[in-house]
């Protein structure tokens, strides 16, 4: 969670010569805005993120980790029945379509349905960044109080890995291989 390492990072700027961190979340630095879910959860702590000059790898939430989408058919044939803990996401994800698809009144459209699966992006970097995630390493921006980019101004200029790119179904295999 940001708000986590934000806080680490201002009680003891020193730390940041000695991580690393990966974020999911805002948005692709040209886009309107930054704001998504975990950018709104925190926009101070993002902001410090930035700000800081910690080295970062940064992974958009749209146009890049929103690519990990999986349908509960593709996840059955997947994981079901490879192991106890994935036999539990299974589980969890068929609850929480039907939970969303009761809610919606849509019981009809059961197979369309598809849930993003957000931090497996982060495990795909980690894992396998050669093949399944491209990233660019760029100029560092800030971000604004309203939740928009802006060109950062420190001097000398930092820079940031970002994410621009997924091989979904590689990283999709990974996971079910992990998971088997």
């Amino acid at each position: 969670m940001a708000t986590n390492i934000a806080s680490a990072l201002v009680l003891d700027p020193t730390i940041a010569d000695r991580i690393v961190v990966l974020w999911i979340g805002g948005h692709p630095y040209y886009w309107e805005h930054a704001r998504d879910f975990n950018l709104n959860q925190d926009r101070v702590a993002a902001k410090v993120l930035f700000d800081s000059g910690v080295p970062l790898v940064h992974i958009p939430s749209a146009d890049v980790a929103a690519q990990l989408s999986v349908t509960l058919p593709e996840l059955e044939k997947g994981i079901r029945g490879k192991s106890q803990i994935a036999d539990e996401l299974y589980d969890r994800v068929a609850g929480y379509r039907d939970e969303v698809l009761k809610q919606r009144g849509n019981a009809a459209k059961k197979e369309e349905w598809s849930k993003v699966i957000w931090d497996i992006a982060t495990i795909a970097w980690l894992v396998d960044p050669q093949h399944s995630v491209q990233t660019q390493v760029v100029q560092r921006p800030s971000l604004n109080a309203d939740g928009t980019w802006k060109p950062n101004s420190k001097s000398p200029p930092s820079v940031v890995r970002v994410a621009t790119d997924l091989n979904a179904p590689r990283v999709f295999e990974l996971m079910f291989e992990a998971l088997d």
